[in-house]
C-alpha cells in the first residue's frame, strides 16, 4: 500500500509540477513543492497542515497547489489561516505541521515552538537558508523535540534538528536530511549527516535522510550529570553507606542505570530521600519519599520503583523493566496434626474403605474357594487365609502351599492386589515425608481478612500503602480498615515485619523478588499460594522529562538483546540456591507415629505378660496327682528315656530294644499328660521279648 501511495503521489507531483509551470509558479515556489512532496514521501506522514498566515506568507502561492498536490496522492491536507487556531488545536502526534517561517514571523514561530504541544508533534519550519540558520541558532528546544528547520537554497534544501539537553548544556544542531533537485545522489552527503542510519529515496528530486525516531539518533548526553535516587528494595537495588558516608547502588536496577550510563553518556550522583521512603500518598493527599523529591525537582531519575496511576499524575515512568507480585508471609503453621496423619493421607477415605474390604473379604473368598475345592490336598483355617492376606499386605512370605487352579487364581489375585495397594501407599508416603506439605487455614487475602483474629503488615511509604490506603476495590478497603489501620505495628519495613510473623498472628505483605532473594530460606516461613497482585517495575522521572522517549529506547534495545534478562538472573542466583539446598529434614512430628505405635504395643505387652504371671499364680487350678501305677513305670523306664531312640543294650547288643523302650515311654508319657486315667496299648510280642531280654 505504501508502494503504490508513493508510485500515485510522485505521479501526482510531476503532473501538478507541470501544472504550476503553466500557471507561472516561481522557481522558488516550484523548488519547495517537489521538496515537500519527497519530504512526505520519505517520513511517511499520513497528513499535512500548514499554517499560512497571510500577513507573512513567503510563499503565496504554495498553500493550495500543496493541497492539490497531496489530495492527489491520498495524504489528508489543509490550510490553518490564523496561529491563534493552532494554538487552540490539540497536538498534531498523527502528521506534520509545516511553519512557513520569513523573518517578518520570527516572533509568531518563536511563540509557536515554545508550546509544549508544538514540541511534542512532528513539525516542519520551512524558509531560506540565511534566516533558518539564523533561528536555529537563537531557538532553544528541550532534548525530546520533534521539530525539524528546513533551509532552502538554489540547489536544494537542507534540513536541521537541534536540542539543548539541559539549560545549563551546550546547544547541539544536527544536519540530518538534504535534499536536491538532481536525481543522482550528491556527492559526500552521507559523511555529513548526524546518524549512520540514512536512507535514500528517488522522487521528484533525491532526498538522503536518517531515518527512525529522534530517540535513535541523539543518545550522547555530552556527559550530563543527573541527581538520582534510590531505596533499598533487596535485590532490586541494594543500598549501602560507607564510613564515609557515601552512598553505593547495587541490585538489578544498579545494572540497567550503569547501562543507560554507558550508552546515552551521562553520569549520577546518588542520594536517599530524608524520610527513606518510596513515595505514598499521606491522608492530607501530600507525596512522600523520593515521589515528593522528584516533584520538587530535587531529583531527576529514581532507580526503580512500583508503577502505579496516582503516582503517573505527577511523576513520568519509563517503560516497564520487570514484572513482579505481592506476596502474603505468615508464620508457618504448626505441624502437631503430622504425627497422626501422615500415615493416613496417603489415601482418600474411600480409598481406605475400599483396602478394608478388600482385607475382609479375600480371606473369606480363599477360605471358601480352599474348602470347597475336591483337589486342594491342604486343609485351610480361617484364621490361617487371614494372617496370609495380612502377610501378603506387609510383603511377607508364607509356607502355605495350594494345589487346585481356583486356589491359585485367587491366590495370584491377592497377592497383585497387595503389592499394588503396598507400592502406592510408599511412595505416597515417601513424598509425604520428604516434602514439607504446609497446612494453611487460608489461602488468600479474602480468607485471611474472614479469619478476624491476623494483624496485616505493610511497608510503610511503599506502593502497597498508597494502594491499600486509596484503593476502590472493597476487599482492599476492608483490609486497610478492618487489619491495619489504626493498629500499631502496621507500618512498617522488611525486617521488622518478618519478626513480627515469626511472632505469630501476624501477615506480612512483600514482593516476590524480596521474599525469594531474602527469606526464602527460613524454614519458619511460608507464602500464601495466591498472589495479591500483579505490578511492574521502572524507573522515575520528572513529569514531561525530555529523557524519557531516549531512554525508553535504549532499555527497549536491552530487553530485546536479552541484557535485562541476564541482569535479573544474575542477581537472583542467590535465591535459586536457597531454594535447590535448604530443604527442611525430617522432624519428629512427621515421624513420630511410628514411635507412638511401638511404644503402645510394649505397654501393651507388658500389661499382658503381668495379667498370664497373675492369671498362673493365683487363678490357676493346681495340677492333679498322678496314680502311684504311673510312678513305678516312669521309675522303670527312666534310665531307658535318658538315651537317644536306637539304643543298643549293653547285655543283648540288639537296637531293637532300645527303640521299644523309648516307644513305651513315649506314650506312658503322653498318657500321664491328660486328665483320663492311664490306659495303656498292649505290647506287642517284639516288645515283650525285647523286655525279658533286659530282665535277664
Amino acid at each position: 500500500m505504501r508502494t503504490l501511495s508513493a508510485l500515485a503521489l510522485l505521479a501526482a507531483c510531476l503532473s501538478a509540477s507541470t501544472r504550476l509551470c503553466n500557471a507561472g509558479h516561481s522557481a522558488t515556489e516550484e523548488r519547495i513543492l517537489d521538496f515537500l512532496a519527497d519530504y512526505v514521501r520519505f517520513y511517511n506522514i499520513p497528513r499535512v497542515q500548514m499554517l499560512l498566515e497571510k500577513a507573512v506568507a513567503p510563499w503565496p502561492g504554495v498553500g493550495g497547489a500543496l493541497f492539490r498536490i497531496l489530495s492527489a496522492a491520498g495524504v489528508p491536507a489543509g490550510v490553518i489561516p490564523d496561529s491563534r487556531v493552532l494554538r487552540s488545536a490539540p497536538p498534531f502526534t498523527a502528521g506534520l505541521l509545516l511553519l512557513p517561517y520569513h523573518p517578518l514571523s520570527r516572533d509568531v514561530t518563536y511563540q509557536l515552538l515554545q508550546e509544549q504541544n508544538l514540541t511534542s508533534s512532528r513539525v516542519l519550519v520551512l524558509g531560506e537558508e540565511a534566516a533558518v540558520e539564523a533561528l536555529v541558532r537563537n531557538l532553544s528546544l528541550p532534548l525530546s523535540n520533534l521539530v525539524q528547520l528546513g533551509g532552502t537554497r538554489e540547489k536544494g534544501v537542507k534540513v536541521w534538528e537541534q536540542y539543548r539537553v539541559a539549560p545549563h548544556m551546550p546547544l547541539m544542531v544536527h544536519l540530518v536530511a538534504i535534499w536536491t533537485r538532481a536525481r543522482t545522489p550528491p556527492g559526500r552527503v552521507k559523511g555529513e549527516l548526524v546518524h549512520d542510519s540514512v536512507r535514500e529515496v528517488a522522487g521528484r528530486g533525491f532526498f538522503v535522510g536518517v531515518a527512525g525516531e529522534v530517540a535513535t539518533r541523539r543518545r550522547d548526553l555530552y556527559g550530563l550529570r543527573l541527581k538520582c535516587m534510590a531505596e533499598s528494595w533487596i535485590p532490586m537495588s541494594i543500598v549501602d553507606e560507607d564510613e564515609a558516608g557515601r552512598m553505593h547502588f547495587s541490585g538489578i536496577f544498579s545494572e540497567v542505570v550503569k547501562a543507560l550510563q554507558g550508552l546515552l553518556n551521562f553520569t549520577c550522583s546518588w542520594s536517599r530521600p530524608k524520610d527513606r521512603l518510596w513515595g505514598a500518598r499521606s491522608p492530607n493527599g501530600e507525596w512522600t519519599g523520593m515521589v515528593r523529591e522528584v516533584m520538587a525537582g530535587r531529583a531527576d531519575l529514581i532507580g526503580g520503583l512500583i508503577i502505579l496511576s496516582s503516582r503517573a499524575e505527577v511523576i513520568d515512568y519509563s517503560i516497564a523493566i520487570q514484572q513482579t507480585w505481592n506476596m502474603i508471609v505468615v508464620r508457618k503453621p504448626s505441624s502437631k496434626d503430622m504425627t497422626w496423619t501422615s500415615y493416613t493421607k496417603e489415601f482418600t477415605p474411600w480409598a481406605w474403605a475400599g483396602v478394608g474390604v478388600l482385607t475382609a473379604l479375600a480371606p473369606l473368598a480363599f477360605f471358601y474357594l480352599a474348602r470347597s475345592s475336591p483337589k486342594e490336598v491342604q486343609q485351610v483355617a480361617l484364621g490361617d487365609s487371614f494372617l496370609l492376606m495380612m502377610g501378603m499386605m506387609t510383603q511377607q512370605g508364607s509356607e502355605m502351599r495350594v494345589s487346585s487352579t481356583s486356589c491359585r487364581i485367587i491366590f495370584f489375585a491377592m497377592f497383585v492386589s497387595a503389592q499394588l495397594i503396598v507400592m502406592h501407599y510408599s511412595s505416597f508416603l515417601i513424598s509425604m515425608l520428604s516434602v514439607s506439605n504446609n497446612i494453611l487455614p487460608f489461602k488468600n487475602l479474602e480468607e485471611l481478612h474472614r479469619t478476624g483474629d491476623y494483624q496485616l503488615g505493610i511497608w510503610k511509604g511503599s506502593f502497597t500503602e498508597d494502594t491499600f490506603r486509596h484503593s476502590d476495590i472493597p476487599l482492599y478497603k476492608a483490609v486497610w480498615r478492618d487489619m491495619v489501620e489504626g493498629r500499631p505495628g502496621s507500618l512498617t519495613y522488611n525486617p521488622d515485619g518478618v519478626a513480627r510473623v515469626l511472632e505469630g498472628k501476624y501477615a506480612y505483605i512483600m514482593t516476590q523478588q524480596e521474599f525469594q532473594y531474602s527469606y526464602s530460606d527460613d524454614p519458619r516461613l511460608v507464602t500464601l499460594p495466591d498472589k495479591a497482585g500483579i505490578f511492574y517495575m521502572a524507573l522515575g522521572l520528572r513529569k514531561n522529562s525530555p529523557l524519557k522517549p531516549i531512554i525508553d529506547e535504549q532499555i527497549t534495545r536491552l530487553r530485546s538483546s536479552g541484557i535485562l534478562n541476564l541482569f535479573e538472573i544474575k542477581n537472583s542466583k542467590q535465591a535459586l540456591a536457597f531454594s535447590r539446598t535448604n530443604a527442611p529434614s525430617l522432624s519428629l512430628q512427621n515421624v513420630g507415629a511410628a514411635f507412638i505405635i511401638l511404644a503402645s504395643g510394649t505397654v501393651m505387652a507388658l500389661c499382658f505378660l503381668l495379667a498370664e504371671t497373675i492369671y498362673t499364680k493365683y487363678a490357676r487350678p493346681p495340677p492333679r496327682p498322678r496314680p502311684k501305677e504311673e510312678w513305678s513305670i516312669a521309675s522303670k523306664s527312666a534310665w531307658s528315656t535318658s538315651r537317644p531312640h536306637g539304643f543298643v543294650s549293653q547285655r543283648t547288643k540288639s537296637p531293637v530294644a532300645g527303640k521299644g523302650v523309648a516307644r513305651a515311654h513315649r506314650i506312658r508319657t503322653t498318657a500321664r499328660s491328660t486328665s483320663s486315667p492311664v490306659a495303656f496299648p498292649k505290647a506287642t510280642e517284639q516288645q515283650r521279648l525285647a523286655h525279658r531280654q533286659m530282665k535277664k
